[in-house]
């Protein structure tokens, strides 16, 4: 019965997902360092619009909601702040506690369909 719930929350999960204005589908990579491609003046803006307020301190890191590399947009509304307990799994891991948030993120986002579009000093290169 649970397998069951689990394979119907994914599959609405998904279908959701669809509609969402954090996702993109696409996944924007340097074509020499071969790393995701970020915008600085996005990040910018989300601090601006959404500064880190208590308990927020000076060692919480911006993400991504939806990890570009699953296709998450690189835009405001797919930011959010995270403590560094959270957002790097420092916590201690023991059975039963949850996932740190990349291996729950990989479990969620990993099987979408994304594409990588490949760049260069800004400009898209086509294949």
């Amino acid at each position: 019965m649970s397998k069951l719930f689990i394979l119907l929350l994914l599959v609405f999960s998904c279908a959701a997902l669809a509609d969402d204005a954090r996702f993109c589908g696409v996944v924007y990579r340097d074509v020499e360092t071969k790393e995701i491609v970020r915008s600085a003046a996005v990040k910018a803006a989300f601090k601006r619009e959404w500064p880190c307020v208590t308990p927020c301190g000076p060692d919480w890191q911006v993400d991504h909601t939806i990890p570009l590399k699953n296709g998450g947009c690189d835009s405001v509304i797919n930011m959010q702040w995270l403590p560094p307990s959270i957002k790097t799994c420092a916590l201690p891991s023991a059975p039963g506690d949850p996932l740190c948030k990349d291996r729950f993120e990989m479990r969620v986002y990993g099987a979408r369909a994304v594409r990588t579009v490949w760049m260069h000093k800004g400009v898209v290169v086509l294949p």
